[in-house]
């Protein structure tokens, strides 16, 4: 079962399913990961490793050829698929 299909939608802005390459920054510095479900609001980060919630941390995604870096706190974190920040 999905956790996520219980939880309520609170985004209030439009999202883009991705995926998108991207990156977060790490206790380890930047590390590699696919940003999905990116909104103005936050996204999800798919990686391996996640920080705890609450924890700040920079998120960079590309997009059409563009970098961005945006500075988000954790505020979801799934142990075996990622975790999803808010910006």
């Amino acid at each position: 079962s999905d956790p996520m299909a219980t939880r309520p939608d609170r985004r209030k802005t439009e999202r883009l399913t991705g995926p998108f390459d991207g990156s977060w920054d790490g206790s380890s510095g930047m590390r590699a990961c696919r940003i999905t479900d990116l909104s103005a609001g936050g996204c999800f980060v798919d990686a391996i490793a996640a920080p705890d919630v609450g924890t700040r941390t920079n998120v960079s995604v590309e997009l059409d050829g563009q970098h961005f870096l945006v500075p988000a706190v954790v505020a979801y974190v799934d142990r075996v698929q990622g975790f999803a920040v808010q910006f």
